[in-house]
């Protein structure tokens, strides 16, 4: 049976939100869009504030996708204002992460250097480690385009030795990249290379 013939307004609207997530996923971003627009109008009407923070966020996030990075802000910004209403902490930092993010496309280096540290802050209050290591990751990167390359090798660093205790090979790979990226605008060719020895080293999933 499906949502609808059950009565489950909330599983329709979930289902929506669902659909849109997976058409994010494989860059179908107008498809994203209207599904993710239709599950916030049910959520709307279900007063579910929870999920029209989430699906906001989703919104904002198809935006900045394609570059619309107003709109992306503009949805950010309203998720983010939701999450802090319900009191909902990993909401908020994961909305300042996000701006940050959208800022970081727009080369504003200080205002989303400020969201990325906010976000970092609320994620180590809330002791959630895996989305710590990424905020970290994320403040190095608003680092390395602010042309702060030793701020953000530090950045990595640390990010690299919380997803090495996680385990996490394809991330931990990813960050090489990045720290052998600085080394590199940083001349040192020898510390790249061994680095670069390491990532090759590393077994990593398709």
């Amino acid at each position: 049976a499906s949502y609808e013939s059950l009565g489950d307004n909330g599983g329709v609207a979930r289902a929506k939100r669902n659909l849109a997530t997976l058409y994010q996923s494989i860059g179908n971003y107008s498809e994203a869009l209207e599904y993710n627009q239709q599950a916030l109008q049910d959520f709307t009407v279900l007063g579910d504030n929870l999920n029209i923070s989430r699906t906001l966020s989703g919104i904002g996030l198809a935006y900045e996708a394609t570059g619309d990075y107003p709109l992306a802000l503009e949805y950010l910004h309203r998720s983010m204002d939701i999450s802090e209403s319900i009191n909902n902490a990993t909401g908020v930092a994961s909305a300042h992460g996000n701006i940050g993010n959208v800022y970081l496309a727009l080369g504003s280096y200080v205002e989303a250097e400020q969201h990325c540290r906010k976000a970092l802050e609320l994620f180590t209050h809330l002791e959630a480690i895996p989305n710590r290591a990424l905020a970290i990751g994320n403040l190095g990167h608003v680092l390395r385009a602010a042309n702060k390359p030793l701020e953000a090798l530090s950045q990595y660093e640390t990010s690299l030795a919380i997803h090495t205790e996680l385990g996490d090979v394809n991330t931990i790979a990813t960050i090489l990249g990045d720290v052998i990226h600085v080394h590199i605008e940083l001349c040192d060719y020898d510390r790249a290379q061994e680095l670069l020895r390491q990532q090759e080293g590393l077994s990593i999933a398709d």
